[in-house]
């Protein structure tokens, strides 16, 4: 089924091929003349002058919103990109004679189309208007702008993604996406996987992970196992650091504290040359916390923790042609929780990890060469319970053009899995990769890829994916994507350490996925898409340990969101969510709605506020129902601007979580926040 739908999709975009309009959004169409630009830029340089600086401040901005994960390869042609726009923007202020307007009509017609390069959706830098897949990206800015502490909480609030915690900070986590569980999604910070292979399913967990050293996250849903190999059959994050843009030495510290005696101390210290760039980000966290076992139910012991993290980002460019990059990053948590007696208890736990990449990136020609090794090893306690990790991951990645209208992508990868759970179990698998984008047409972009793995334990097996995504007008974009996915059993499930079945046959998946993109006018536009996934041979605990379950899994649904951004004082998104399964009932763990919103509002130059808004109905965890609620947080930012000379920005913020002081539950039995009170001040320098 799942085969014909991409099908016929596929034959009536081709159909429509002859009455789509020619799709172009580049800056350049603003040109008229360079010569006659260039000699008025000049003769009115002075009268100018002023205005041009604030255009560079501005352009500041866009290299900002423009700049990916400089780990990733091809970074030499995002630079290319963004120093092709400032150009373009320097000639329309000579031809318009009018810097303030154009700065606001190139901020509102990009504010949707240039941020938009997606990273891993390729595993190549292509634009956003290209991808078949759904894909969301999160700058900075809009990091920024956001009252949440940890990455757990915001990611919460992008469309199809759901997170929960089993109580107060640094315990047990989950990531879904689109309702398939943290087992099939993988998570990447700087390249580097983050998954814990000693856990019972292998999957990622990121209580600890602060949101202040992020400048980026990018989602990509739907089966993506052709590209990533067989954790990624329901999606990928990926998560990139914050790094800097302007030359010289940088720094920036601040420092939170408020509610449950918590305080939040974050430092950044950034250099850059022409010949590198290194960022440091160092974060330190602790608080008395909340009863992790829910207080309504008379337990009243807090449940505390602190935590620690740190991140070492360096590139070497020794010539216009070579990247060498190098990252370290590393967490220290420790944190009390209740147990699953979900009572009030005196256990503890900490989590320690590691990660180490490095890579090398070749541009030759039309052909990238990227080499890269990563290593993440981790440690984890429960109680008296004490788990070791060990991930090695190798991979080779060639991409460039085969024509003018064929790019391609394909490489090697190799894996090894090490987890001590009790007794040692590990397993090695190698894969290799091919995809082939391809111009059908101006209007049309198909993706075609294909994987194969051969695993230690269970042989080879391929999967498969294509996509494809076509402009009807300028500001209509239809797109569809069509996969398969292979998960085989972790470390800890072929341990058989709970009397469990010996002989687990990998899981196997398929989903598709339809959407569409509008963008009304310049200020702006929506995005919705539906989608339906199969899982056969699942995985999962039974009264005799862990087996193969014969019942097909389903889950399908769909999403919308709408950004807008009537002027720059304001912008804001709305977003909705349903998740369900085959019959349309609540997954576990997953609103079947939810409906976020996020606003903000600047008074003027220094007074910016925010509100988040979101709304769960129809949960439940396991057989058991959960009320409905609905979270409120806010946060007011004041700037103070260019303070002295040795500071250049001083912010100070005040926000406050469950504003509403709402009694909810993620998780059955196990207690959320209540209102809570913050304030906090950052500066750079």
């Amino acid at each position: 089924m799942f085969r014909m739908i991409f099908c016929i999709s596929f034959l009536y975009l081709n159909s429509s091929l002859a009455f789509a309009q020619q799709y172009s959004q580049e800056i350049i169409d603003y040109l008229k003349d360079y010569k006659e630009a260039e000699e008025l830029l000049i003769e009115q340089f002075e009268k100018l002058d002023s205005k041009v600086n604030t255009l560079e401040t501005r352009i500041e901005k866009i290299e900002t919103k423009i700049e990916v994960d400089e780990s990733v390869s091809s970074s030499k042609t995002v630079e290319t990109k963004i120093s092709n726009d400032e150009n373009n923007i320097i000639s329309k202020v000579s031809e318009d004679n009018n810097v303030n307007n154009f700065i606001e009509e190139y901020d509102a017609s990009n504010a949707f189309v240039l941020d938009k390069i997606s990273i891993i959706a390729n595993r190549t830098p292509t634009e956003l208007t290209k991808v078949g897949s759904s894909v969301t990206i999160i700058n900075q800015e809009e990091i920024n702008k956001s009252s949440d502490t940890f990455l757990i909480d915001f990611i919460d609030k992008i469309p199809g993604v759901q997170t929960y915690q089993s109580g107060s900070p640094g315990t047990i986590s989950e990531i879904l996406i689109r309702g398939s569980k943290a087992r099939y999604v993988k998570v990447l910070i700087d390249g580097i996987d983050v998954t814990d292979v000693t856990s019972p399913q292998a999957q990622p967990y990121l209580s600890s992970f602060l949101l202040k050293n992020v400048e980026r996250i990018e989602v990509l849903k739907g089966a993506q196992s052709t590209l990533y190999g067989g954790q990624a059959s329901g999606g990928v994050i990926s998560i990139t650091s914050k790094k800097t843009k302007k030359k010289g030495i940088s720094n920036s510290l601040s420092y939170e504290f408020g509610s449950y005696n918590t305080s939040n101390t974050n430092y950044s210290f950034n250099l850059r040359t022409d010949k590198s760039d290194t960022s440091v980000n160092i974060s330190s966290f602790d608080t008395d916390g909340f009863s992790a076992a829910e207080e309504d139910n008379g337990n009243t012991e807090a449940d505390g923790s602190n935590m620690k993290q740190a991140s070492i980002i360096t590139n070497i460019y020794p010539n216009e042609t070579t990247d060498i990059y190098l990252g370290v990053y590393s967490t220290k948590s420790n944190f009390n929780y209740d147990n699953w007696d979900q009572t009030d208890n005196s256990d503890t736990g900490d989590y320690d990890s590691i990660g180490l990449s490095a890579g090398l990136n070749i541009n030759n020609k039309n052909l990238n060469h990227n080499f890269s090794i990563s290593n993440y090893i981790n440690h984890r306690r429960d109680g008296s319970y004490v788990y070791e990790g060990d991930r090695l991951n190798l991979s080779y990645k060639l991409s460039g053009e085969i024509s003018d209208n064929i790019n391609f992508v394909t490489g090697i990868d190799k894996e090894d899995d090490e987890g001590k759970i009790g007794a040692v179990g590990s397993f090695s698998k190698q894969g290799v990769y091919g995809e082939a984008i391809i111009d059908l047409s101006d209007n049309t972009t198909s993706t075609l890829g294909l994987r194969y793995d051969d695993h230690s334990k269970y042989g080879g097996h391929s999967v498969y994916r294509g996509t494809i995504n076509h402009r009807f007008f300028q500001d209509l974009i239809f797109k569809a994507s069509l996969g398969t996915g292979f998960r085989p059993p972790s470390v800890y499930e072929l341990g058989n350490l709970a009397t469990g079945v010996t002989n687990l046959n990998p899981e196997e998946s398929e989903s598709i996925d339809i959407g569409i993109s509008k963008l009304f006018n310049k200020y702006s536009s929506i995005n919705a898409g539906a989608f339906k996934s199969e899982i056969s041979n699942r995985i999962d605990w039974t009264s005799g340990g862990y087996d193969n379950i014969s019942t097909l899994e389903e889950r399908q649904g769909f999403e919308i969101d709408y950004s807008f951004k009537p002027s720059n004082s304001f912008q804001g998104m709305i977003s909705y969510s349903r998740t369900s399964d085959e019959n349309g009932d609540q997954v576990s763990r997953v609103p079947l709605n939810q409906l976020t919103a996020n606003i903000n509002y600047a008074f003027n130059n220094s007074i910016n506020t925010s509100l988040e808004l979101k709304r769960v109905s129809d949960l439940k965890d396991g057989n058991n129902d959960l009320p409905d609620y609905d979270l409120v947080n806010t946060k007011i930012n004041y700037s103070i601007g260019n303070s002295n000379l040795s500071i250049n920005d001083l912010n100070v913020y005040f926000k406050i979580v469950n504003l509403l002081n709402e009694e909810y539950q993620l998780v059955k039995n196990y207690g959320t926040s209540d209102r809570a009170f913050y304030f906090g001040i950052e500066s750079s320098f």
